[in-house]
C-alpha cells in the first residue's frame, strides 16, 4: 500500500545476501537502498551485517509501528533516510531529517 501511494519501489519481504529482512526500499538511504529489519528479531544482527557489507543503509524498526500504513510516518521515515535514486525524487519528498 505504501509503495503504491508514495510511488516508490519496495521489495517485501526481501533477502539481502542470504538474510531475510522485512523489506528493501529502493532509492532511499543509499544508492543501493535501505534494508528494513525488525528490532529484536532473530535476523536483526545478521541482516545488518550483510546489508552494510553490500552498501545498503539499514533501518531497524519496531515492526508494530510500521505494520499499518501511516502516510505521515512513512513519508517522515523516507525523508529522514534521504533520496539516492536515479532521477528526481517523488513529489512529496522534502529531504527533512527527523527533528529538523
Amino acid at each position: 500500500m505504501a509503495a503504491d501511494d508514495l510511488g516508490v519501489t519496495v521489495t517485501a519481504p526481501a533477502v539481502v545476501d542470504g538474510e531475510d529482512c522485512l523489506a528493501l526500499v529502493h532509492g532511499f538511504g543509499s544508492p543501493v537502498g535501505t534494508a528494513v529489519v525488525g528490532r529484536g528479531t532473530a535476523q536483526e544482527y545478521a541482516v545488518t551485517a550483510a546489508a552494510h557489507a553490500l552498501g545498503h543503509y539499514v533501518s531497524v524498526v519496531n515492526p508494530d509501528s510500521y505494520a499499518t500504513y501511516d502516510r505521515d510516518l512513512f513519508v517522515g521515515t523516507l525523508d529522514d533516510w534521504g533520496w539516492y535514486g536515479s532521477g528526481n525524487p517523488p513529489p512529496w519528498y522534502s529531504g527533512r531529517a527527523w527533528g529538523t
